[in-house]
């Protein structure tokens, strides 16, 4: 499974095109073996691979709106869609969720609780690398590489606060953990790592009995505990890149410095203009299906979108209300039969509100409780 929100979107965005592209050759070849018998069925059938071959998006151009460019390459401390959405491209994580919502393996290959969600077990694939941004490897992923993350993240001077919140209600000692490098100057927090003996393994339970193993010990029962491992706060970091910037190195990193071990690394970045995604020729997952590169265009808005579409510098295009009834309403407009409906979003964006309340003492908290009803 490889990044599902790219891969997968790129996979249905290909089939899409090749279908429109391709529908005429592919009925004409079956028309014929219809006519000419068994033999005509054989070269129906090599026609409809030449011609599926023929049209097959290799190199993928897109257009995203400017206001969208990304603002660090460092997944650990973004909490916005907009970097996320090009990261997770370039970084894989233990999970990740598929075109329905729902958790799939990525750098787990397995993974459960066996006590109710108080203990979470996930199991790290072999044969995941960390390479550079010209796709040579620098090291094995591993699973010491989440417990570096996680220092990482609870290190108030490394991480300002991002993206603490979630480990810090669930990981037993993360809390305290977080508190402790608080109390020092940002010099002895940026010393701090989480190799053997070190403070961190003291305090916050997470075990790495081995390689290939990654044991978290919740503060209380998390039967949910493992849909936080699709999210950036249990993403990996890598020591050896660490060593390699410096703490300051890794917030300020970019494409060029950056070690990846998702399915693409970013051959190049142009801020606010373009950006250029290669496929990861050390990538784990050998049997995923993915572009040669990705070219995403960053446009001022959707018209300028469209314009690149009609120019056919771009693969792709979202349409305005505008744009589909002009297109739809007629027959004769050479894009009417090109159009294909956006997948629906697996996301939903929730507010819970608690209607009972309860004070330290186990009495309502009345004032809470009538403002929120």
């Amino acid at each position: 499974m490889k990044k599902t929100l790219s891969k997968l979107l790129a996979l249905a965005l290909t089939a899409s095109l090749v279908l429109s592209g391709c529908g005429g050759n592919a009925e004409s070849g079956n028309n014929e073996a219809n006519s000419q018998g068994g033999q005509a069925n054989a070269e129906g059938s090599d026609k409809k691979e030449e011609a599926s071959s023929k049209d097959e998006i290799k190199d993928l151009y897109i257009a995203r709106n400017a206001v969208r460019e990304l603002e660090t390459f460092n997944i650990l401390y973004t909490q916005r869609q907009e970097d996320s959405e090009n990261l997770t491209s370039l970084v894989d994580g233990l999970l990740e969720s598929n075109p329905k919502g729902e958790l799939v393996p990525c750098i787990a290959e397995e993974w459960g609780s066996e006590d109710g969600g108080l203990t979470w077990t996930f199991k790290v694939r072999e044969g995941v690398k960390w390479v550079d941004v010209n796709g040579n490897e620098k090291a094995k992923c591993v699973s010491q590489d989440f417990l570096t993350a996680m220092e990482w993240i609870l290190n108030f001077h490394k991480n300002d606060s991002a993206n603490t919140s979630m480990p810090m209600e669930m990981i037993e000692g993360a809390t305290e953990y977080y508190e402790y490098t608080k109390s020092l100057s940002a010099e002895e927090a940026y010393a701090l790592n989480a190799g053997e003996g070190s403070k961190f393994r003291e305090m916050v339970k997470i075990e790495t009995p081995d390689e290939h193993t990654l044991v978290y010990h919740c503060s209380t029962a998390k039967p949910y505990f493992d849909t936080v491992a699709a999210y950036g706060c249990l993403y990996p970091l890598a020591q050896g890149l660490v060593d390699e910037l410096g703490v300051d190195g890794i917030k300020s990193m970019n494409n060029e410095n950056m070690w990846y071990n998702g399915c693409y690394t970013m051959t190049s970045y142009i801020q606010g203009n373009e950006k250029i995604l290669t496929k990861n020729p050390l990538y784990w997952d050998t049997d995923c299906t993915r572009f040669e590169t990705v070219t995403i265009k960053m446009v001022e808005s959707s018209d300028v979108a469209y314009q690149l579409y009609q120019s056919g510098e771009i693969d792709e295009v979202g349409l305005t209300e505008s744009n589909i009834k002009t297109i739809s309403g007629d027959e004769s407009n050479p894009y009417h039969d090109k159009m294909i409906e956006w997948p629906n979003d697996f996301r939903s964006y929730q507010f819970h509100f608690n209607y009972d309340k309860r004070k330290e003492d186990g009495t309502p908290d009345t004032n809470w409780n009538n403002a929120i009803a």
